[in-house]
């Protein structure tokens, strides 16, 4: 098969993915699992200069289920740094939930795309139980002397998260490993778009309209492109300078100059089952000159 749904319902050609074809004897016959690597390397600069980063580094299995159009997915390794350090605190303490979430059991689409959670009430226990757990760690009860409603506001977001399938499968959305994995990225989507908040400016949405094109054909693998920029002609200048000359102006002393994002994320594909086996992403908000937020995310498939 020639793109990445030759592993869905309906085709009858089920190739063993992985490395030089090794065999997976520990699953039955029908699964296809994967083990990927991945670092996300987030960067903010001030005028050109750094002023924090942090780098995350995750390796999952996904056991791809073609028959029943399902995919698990479980985090395997998880592990971070931040600069400055007490970045690293929050991420240490969510540890635990992260685990807990990304052992998930999706339903795919017949375009590649999650559909639903299958495995949803037994993610929603996992939160309640992180929950009671949570409120009692001295990192909670720090927050909660110094701001009470900081600290209400981080149940309250968990409590929506989990609360119906649609806002978890938001969340997941949002996580570049799921987005490179499950988004459908295929030439013929033509209506492709992203909708989400800046993260620069207050109250600010962004759409995305993304182009997706196949840019490559070439020794048994497929490298599918994927470009997106803001239609900014929908985003409020104006409400943007005023922030900006509140917020940031202060700082950096320069006047506003230029908003733009940039959304570019190329993908590899075996040919022979579809699967993705490596891919890059690059996501850039920026005031041109003069503040930046830099996110770039790597993916490789290693031995299972």
């Amino acid at each position: 098969m020639s793109d990445k749904y030759s592993f869905y319902q309906g085709d009858k050609e089920y190739p063993v993915s992985g490395e030089e074809g090794t065999m997976f004897h520990t699953y039955p016959d029908g699964h296809f699992p994967a083990r990927y690597r991945c670092r996300q390397t987030n960067v903010t600069r001030i005028g050109g200069v750094p002023t924090f980063n942090s780098e995350i580094r995750k390796e999952y299995i996904v056991n791809y289920i073609p028959e029943k159009n399902s995919a698990h997915c479980q985090l395997q390794d998880y592990v971070f740094q931040a600069d400055p350090k007490a970045f690293e605190l929050p991420l240490e303490e969510m540890k635990p939930l992260e685990y807990s979430k990304e052992n998930v059991s999706f339903e795919i689409s017949d375009t590649g795309t999650i559909s639903s959670i299958q495995n949803f009430r037994e993610l929603q226990e996992r939160w309640s139980a992180f929950r009671k757990k949570f409120t009692n760690t001295f990192f909670y009860q720090d927050i909660k002397k110094v701001n009470e409603k900081a600290a209400d506001d981080i149940l309250k977001t968990g409590d929506k998260e989990f609360s119906t399938i649609a806002e978890l499968l938001r969340s997941y959305e949002k996580n570049m490993f799921y987005h490179i994995l499950f988004k459908d990225y295929r030439p013929s989507n033509k209506s492709d778009s992203l909708t989400f908040m800046s993260q620069i400016f207050n109250d600010q949405k962004l759409n995305i309209p993304i182009v997706n094109s196949k840019a490559s054909d070439k020794d048994g693998i497929l490298i599918y492109r994927s470009v997106g920029n803001p239609d900014l002609k929908k985003m409020n200048k104006d409400e943007m300078i005023r922030q900006y000359d509140r917020i940031y102006k202060p700082v950096i002393k320069y006047n506003f100059t230029e908003y733009n994002y940039e959304y570019r994320i190329r993908r590899y594909v075996n040919k022979k089952d579809g699967i993705i086996t490596s891919a890059k992403a690059v996501m850039i908000e920026r005031i041109k000159n003069n503040y930046e937020l830099i996110s770039q995310f790597d993916l490789k498939q290693v031995a299972l």
